[in-house]
C-alpha cells in the first residue's frame, strides 16, 4: 500500500484546476460563438476567431490567477 504524499496530493489537485479552467474555456468559446452568430449577427468564421481568442485569454488569465498563483514572476516579460 502507498502512501500520497504532498507532491502528489499538489499535482493531482493542480490537474483538477487545469482542467477545470479548460472546461470553463470551452463553455466561454461556445457561449461566444452563440452570441457572437445568434445575437449579433456575425458571419460564422468571424464568430469563431473571435470566440476562440476570448476562450484563450480566458483561460490565460485564470492560469495565471488559479492554476499557476504558487509561480511568482518577478517581471511582467517573464511571462
Amino acid at each position: 500500500m502507498t502512501v500520497a504524499t504532498e507532491t502528489d496530493t499538489g499535482t493531482l489537485a493542480r490537474w483538477v484546476t487545469f482542467n477545470s479552467v479548460g472546461l470553463v474555456g470551452v463553455g466561454v468559446q461556445l457561449v461566444s460563438l452563440v452570441a457572437l452568430m445568434e445575437w449579433i449577427g456575425l458571419h460564422y468564421l468571424v464568430s469563431i476567431g473571435i470566440a476562440v481568442e476570448t476562450a484563450i485569454v480566458h483561460n490565460f488569465i485564470w492560469h495565471e490567477c488559479w492554476t499557476w498563483r504558487d509561480r511568482s514572476l518577478r517581471h511582467v516579460r517573464d511571462r
